[in-house]
């Protein structure tokens, strides 16, 4: 830049996005060695030396969350050894006539799937780009009348998982 004249350096963040998998985000910049600014742009006012500024750059990853019920924990970015707990409410969707849905647990990128009714998992220190997806079974809800008992245990639910054999009695 001639000298006396105004100079402004500026990056553009987030850059290089590869979608569902990581970006860069700058995190500020610093002048001369000098305090780090958080920023993504300085402007050099009537230059009369030579100036170094360096911009300072953390890398993010995505960690993307399927979930077929429920309002699951967003997908989002997440920092290079950062951490993020997801999750869903189990169980979800009552529909008020007698189905409902309850997480099984999940499957972590291709991963064979966790069936111990796991509703959320925490990622922590966070390397590469993440897909997890909570899996769910349908569950129906059994109601028996009768006129001279109450047939249904007290405490129960009466709700069953699809395919499961019940006995009344």
């Amino acid at each position: 830049v001639d000298a006396g004249h105004d100079f402004t350096a500026s990056v553009t963040s987030p850059t290089e996005i590869v979608a569902d998998d990581h970006q860069w985000v700058c995190t500020g910049f610093s002048v001369d060695g000098g305090a780090s600014q958080a920023d993504t742009s300085h402007t050099f006012t009537s230059v009369q030396a030579p100036h170094t500024i360096v911009f300072s750059w953390k890398e993010q990853f995505w960690i993307k969350v399927n979930s077929a019920y429920d309002s699951p924990t967003t997908s989002q970015w997440v920092d290079q050894g950062g951490s993020l707990t997801v999750g869903v409410t189990s169980p979800a969707d009552d529909d008020g006539a007698g189905t409902r849905y309850r997480c099984k647990g999940y499957t972590l990128d291709s991963n064979a799937p966790v069936t111990d009714g796991s509703k959320s998992y925490a990622f922590t220190t966070v390397q590469s780009a993440h897909v997890i997806t909570f899996n769910w079974i349908a569950q129906y809800q059994l109601v028996v009348t009768s006129a001279y008992d109450s047939p249904n245990p007290s405490g129960s639910d009466n709700w069953y998982d699809t395919g499961t054999l019940v006995s009344a009695s």
